[in-house]
């Protein structure tokens, strides 16, 4: 639905996009999605080559409208978690068709965050903050998500590896939330 970012991933050729920095309006998505279902698809896939999907200030109503399809199976996406509210991940929990929802993560820490995203703290904050909302709802849902780490090649962890007091914040929240 949005083919807009709001990181500046040094290895993502998104900054060099001419075109595509779009966000696809309601009644075309709704109409694609109408189209496709009467075809026989079922199932969906919502991530672009480049965006992310929370960019859309109307992300909430077209997760609603694919839920709430009949012909609709299921449904995922990609998202680097930082963009949605709480609103917005309490909502997550409570999506029908939801199959599969991957988290892209890029750097295991403040520093290797910032220098990989080209982005301030500020972001790094609300991705930690959000992996930790999801880490304290609890509950079904959470087996629907997994984590795509993106970092430095010398970093070596796995979400059943655990953590002690010298492991960033990014990476206590990573093995919080799966």
């Amino acid at each position: 639905p949005s083919g807009h970012c709001n990181l500046s991933c040094k290895f993502c050729g998104y900054s060099k996009k001419e075109h595509g920095r779009i966000v696809m309006p309601n009644e075309d998505f709704a109409s694609y999605i109408d189209q496709a279902a009467e075809m026989g698809f079922k199932d969906f896939s919502l991530t672009s080559s480049s965006g992310e999907i929370f960019f859309d200030k109307d992300a909430a109503w077209k997760l609603d409208y694919l839920d709430n399809h009949p012909l609709v199976g299921f449904y995922q996406f990609y998202s680097n978690l930082i963009l949605p509210d709480e609103a917005m991940i309490e909502k997550i929990f409570g999506l029908k068709k939801l199959a599969w929802l991957g988290f892209s993560i890029y750097g295991h820490d403040l520093e290797s965050f910032t220098r990989i995203t080209q982005k301030p703290d500020k972001q790094y904050n609300k991705l930690v903050a959000n992996l930790n909302r999801i880490a304290d709802k609890g509950g079904p849902g959470r087996e629907l998500f997994e984590i795509h780490l993106r970092t430095d090649r010398s970093f070596n962890w796995h979400p059943n590896d655990g953590v002690d007091e010298n492991s960033s914040e990014l990476v206590k929240a990573m093995r919080r939330a799966v």
